[in-house]
C-alpha cells in the first residue's frame, strides 16, 4: 500500500530525488532479518527515473569494517555507499566531516573528501579541508595516501613513517614496495624513504 501511494506521488509531482530517513524505520520489521531489506529494495526498484538518497545507521565497529546496521543485504543491495564521520568539540559552532566512498558499482569510486561547516548567525558556511590534517580522520584514510602525506614533510625511516601515518609497522614496508613500483616513492638508503623529484621521475 505504501509503495503504491509513493508511486502515485512520484508521478504526480515529477519527483526526481527521494530521501529516505532512515532505512530501518522505512522497512519495518526486524533489522537483522532478510525479509525487510529484500522487500525494501524490491519496492525501490519500482520507482524509476529518479535518484534515491537513503540515510542509514551503521554498525558499532570503529575500524574500516563499519557497515550498514542490520542484515547484510542492506549493504549488498545498495549501489553506492558513503560513510560520514564527524569531529566536533562540545559547545563549538564548527563541525568537521569526512566522507568516505565505501562501495560503488554504478559510477567511479571517489576519493575521501572533507568539509568544515561553520554555523554562523544567519548563515552556514562550507569549506573543504585536508583530511590528513585532522587526527580523527587520519586512521580511516587509505594507507598509501597516509604514507605519501607524511613524506611531504621530508624523508623518513620506516619507523617514523609508521608513527606519523598510523599505519602498522609491518604493513608500511609492503605499501612502500608497492609505491616504489609505481614510482611514487624512492628508497634513499637501506631504511630511508622519500618522495621523488621531477628529475628522478
Amino acid at each position: 500500500q505504501d509503495i503504491a501511494r509513493i508511486e502515485r506521488l512520484v508521478t504526480e509531482h515529477d519527483v526526481k530525488c527521494l530521501l529516505v530517513d532512515s532505512l530501518v524505520a522505512a522497512c519495518g520489521g526486524e533489522a537483522k532479518d532478510t525479509a525487510p531489506p529484500t522487500a525494501f529494495y524490491s519496492c525501490l526498484r519500482r520507482l524509476t527515473g529518479m535518484s534515491t538518497l537513503i540515510v542509514a545507521h551503521t554498525s558499532k565497529a570503529e575500524d574500516r569494517t563499519k557497515t550498514v546496521y542490520g542484515n547484510v543485504f542492506f549493504q549488498n543491495e545498495a549501489k553506492s555507499i558513503w560513510e560520514i564521520r564527524k569531529k566536533q568539540v562540545e559547545g563549538s559552532h564548527t563541525l568537521e566531516i569526512a566522507l568516505f566512498h565505501r562501495k560503488c558499482n554504478i559510477d567511479k569510486h571517489y576519493n575521501p573528501m572533507g568539509y568544515r561547516i561553520d554555523f554562523l548567525d544567519g548563515a552556514h558556511t562550507f569549506k573543504p579541508i585536508d583530511l590528513a590534517t585532522v587526527d580523527t580522520f587520519v586512521p580511516f584514510l587509505p594507507q598509501k595516501r597516509r604514507i605519501l602525506d607524511c613524506l611531504k614533510s621530508g624523508a623518513k625511516t620506516v619507523e617514523e613513517i609508521a608513527e606519523a601515518s598510523q599505519v602498522p609497522f609491518n604493513t608500511v614496508s609492503v605499501r612502500l614496495s608497492e609505491l616504489k613500483k609505481a614510482k611514487m616513492v624512492i628508497n634513499l638508503s637501506e631504511n630511508l624513504w622519500g618522495l621523488p623529484t621531477e628529475r628522478e621521475l
